[in-house]
């Protein structure tokens, strides 16, 4: 038959393969076509592919940046004879208004009657104190701290008042060295009195005032005209 077949063709062409009988209908399908696919390797993990490895050089090599528990105020001991609230800002470059935030400064002049103050730093700034130590004598220290009391005392933000009230109470102790020595209580007393008086006496506190500002432009605030206790000097 594949004889009779093959004479039947055209020349140039061969006879199909013989057909052959199976009894499953699937498995002639499977053996007619070869299978191209190949199982899949075997998963291993030396194959997979290791995002550990790639990830861990860059660990080492990222920047550490300062936390804001390590940035805190630094300390600066004033001079108040260079010492104000715009050299403070130019030379430590800190906003002004920043400075006065710190340390509760709601004037400029009220820098005269502190010791010391804090300069603020962020987390990324790191600043040194260029005075970390007082600057000034003991005796100078101790008649800025009878000022602070006075004008706490007496709630007055002038500095020369407070000055020329305690001037009036100032004595020399056993010790020369340490400088005067003032009288806070007596002081206090004075500005009451003289406050006191300024009440009762309302048109020639006016005026003595008026007198006193004029003696204290003319003299830039010499002891002739001073302001402080000039009520209790009229008075007595």
């Amino acid at each position: 038959m594949a004889s009779a077949t093959s004479d039947l063709l055209p020349p140039g062409l061969k006879a199909p393969p013989p057909y052959r009988r199976f009894g499953a209908g699937a498995s002639t399908s499977a053996d007619a076509q070869p299978s191209t696919d190949e199982a899949p390797p075997p998963y291993s993990t030396n194959n997979a592919p290791n995002n550990n490895a790639t990830s861990s050089p860059s660990s080492p090599s990222s920047p550490s940046f300062p936390s804001e528990k390590d940035a805190g105020p630094v300390l600066h001991y004033l001079d108040h004879d260079r010492d104000s609230i715009a050299s403070l800002s130019l030379r430590y470059n800190v906003p002004a208004a920043q400075l006065r935030q710190a340390n509760r400064l709601a004037a400029d002049h009220l820098l005269q009657a502190r010791r010391v103050i804090q300069i603020p730093s962020s987390a990324n700034t790191a600043l040194t104190s260029l005075s970390p130590q007082p600057v000034e004598s003991e005796a100078e220290g101790r008649r800025k701290a009878a000022i602070r009391r006075f004008m706490v005392a007496c709630k007055v933000s002038d500095y020369d008042l407070a000055v020329l009230y305690l001037e009036q109470t100032a004595w020399r102790g056993e010790d020369a060295e340490l400088g005067y020595d003032y009288d806070l209580r007596a002081a206090v007393e004075a500005f009451q009195a003289d406050e006191q008086w300024e009440r009762s006496h309302p048109v020639e506190a006016a005026k003595q005032k008026a007198d006193a500002r004029r003696k204290k432009a003319h003299k830039n605030s010499g002891t002739d005209g001073r302001v402080g206790g000039f009520f209790s000097r009229r008075r007595s």
